[in-house]
């Protein structure tokens, strides 16, 4: 029954079939040995290596097509008292069944699991504790502190800390590139289902690289970080906004027609406009822009971030863009001339 369950759940299956016939040749080698079948001779004692070697070539398939499960929402300790309870469980039928000749070999099987268990679940006690410490500690290992002065509620925080550097850029607090391709994959698959549109705008800072070689990169960082600050003000909160990578932010929003994609443009290129205060100088700062709709420029996330990147370098070539003069004929240019 339990090979049958396994092979409806697991998804590594020719890993399974590898460790069933390896077992079923111990079996095999097992009964002719216990019941003193020993007319095989010399190939009796070759079972028990080719069930190890069949067993090896499952661990090996297993390590060659790995398979990682859905994570679990939430790592709990009390998950190991299954183990402990079908040890005991195990335990006590085999000291009650005194009829069995291998009955030792039972009593020290069920203790070394039992072994197994303890010996794990304090190992993974000691790992999540030191765990938390490390991360209260601020990744520093000389700081990690023995005492189990760490409560277990924190763990919460622990994972939030390691969420938020998964998906959020540190420097200017806004959702990174990774986070963004996830929200557009989202979108991307409600748009499909209910038949309605999206747009992304990229933007670029025109000579960033001049700000980084004059000013320091401290002084790029600080930039960038007015830059994020003036377009979270100027879109609204259902706008989602992310910095994908050095200078380059994107920006999607819901479904507008051309004159409000052009009205968007337009708030976008107006927060450009007042000189930038870093370091006691003012810069003036300008952007490159370009624009991908779904599904006229592309109906995949890749399709619709290539085509507006494209359609940014296309309008930098043609030169400073500002709001006075995004005009319906510039407009086709950001759009990649697809209206």
């Amino acid at each position: 029954m339990a090979v049958v369950w396994l092979l409806f759940t697991i998804k590594n299956k020719k890993s399974l079939y590898f460790i069933t016939v390896g077992f079923f040749v111990q079996v095999v080698g097992d009964f002719f040995y216990i019941n003193q079948l020993h007319h095989l001779g010399v190939w009796l004692f070759m079972l028990w290596p080719v069930s190890a070697l069949i067993i090896g070539f499952a661990s090996n398939d297993a390590r060659n097509n790995s398979w990682i499960p859905k994570p679990l929402k939430k790592v709990e300790y009390n998950q190991n008292v299954f183990s402990f309870v079908s040890t005991a469980v195990l335990l006590g039928f085999t000291f009650y069944d005194h009829s069995k000749e291998l009955l030792n070999g039972f009593y020290l099987t069920v203790l070394l699991l039992l072994l197994q268990q303890v010996l794990t679940a304090i190992e993974n006690k000691q790992t999540l504790s030191k765990l938390k410490q490390l991360a209260y500690a601020g990744g520093n290992l000389q700081k990690v502190k023995s005492k189990k002065d760490i409560s277990d509620n924190e763990i919460d925080n622990l994972l939030k800390k390691i969420d938020k550097l998964a998906h959020y850029d540190p420097l200017t607090e806004l959702p990174n590139r990774n986070l963004f391709q996830k929200y557009i994959e989202q979108t991307l698959t409600q748009a499909k289902e209910r038949k309605t549109r999206f747009s992304i705008f990229y933007i670029d800072i025109d000579r960033f690289k001049y700000v980084n070689d004059s000013l320091g990169h401290d002084g790029g960082d600080l930039l960038l970080k007015e830059v994020a600050r003036r377009l979270k003000e100027t879109v609204n909160e259902k706008t989602f906004i992310a910095r994908i990578g050095g200078d380059e932010f994107a920006i999607l929003v819901g479904e507008m027609d051309e004159e409000q994609l052009r009205q968007a443009a337009i708030l976008l290129l107006q927060a450009f406009e007042e000189p930038f205060k870093i370091k006691g100088h003012d810069l003036s700062m300008s952007p490159s822009m370009g624009i991908s709709t779904f599904p006229e420029h592309g109906e995949t996330m890749n399709h619709l971030l290539k085509n507006a990147d494209a359609a940014m370098y296309k309008q930098r070539k043609r030169g400073k863009m500002d709001s006075n003069s995004l005009t319906y004929n510039y407009m086709r240019v950001l759009l990649k001339d697809y209206w």
